[in-house]
């Protein structure tokens, strides 16, 4: 299962999910393609969220597939630790250049 301790529910994830064993199958999940297993081993890239996840697997496990499932996204020790390899200050405020401000205002209203 997933460690979800680091994990906000409602923050969508790409997710890495291994099937192995049950019965073949092909399942549509939205934003993923047509994702299929063929009763032996599988490897799958999904986006969404915790719950969504959680939705998709018990469907896997009703078929008697084994799943398990990483998320791609990082711990708050691999930010610090990336930011720390390119040379920037984790606990710096980032400070908004009027561009940046401009391109904020712009992203808020595709919301």
């Amino acid at each position: 299962m997933v460690d979800t301790s680091i994990l906000e529910e409602e923050t969508p994830q790409v997710w890495t999910l291994v099937l192995t064993g049950g019965l073949p199958f092909q399942i549509n999940i939205p934003m993923s393609p047509l994702l299929e297993h063929d009763g032996t081993w599988s490897l799958w890239k999904v986006h969404g969220t915790l719950g969504e996840l959680q939705q998709i697997q018990a469907v896997i496990q009703k078929t008697g597939a084994v799943v398990s499932s990483y998320t791609e996204s990082q711990t708050m020790e691999q930010k610090y630790e990336r930011m720390e390899l390119l040379g920037l200050d984790p606990t710096e405020p980032v400070v908004p250049t009027p561009d940046t401000q401009a391109l904020l205002e712009e992203l808020e209203t595709f919301r």
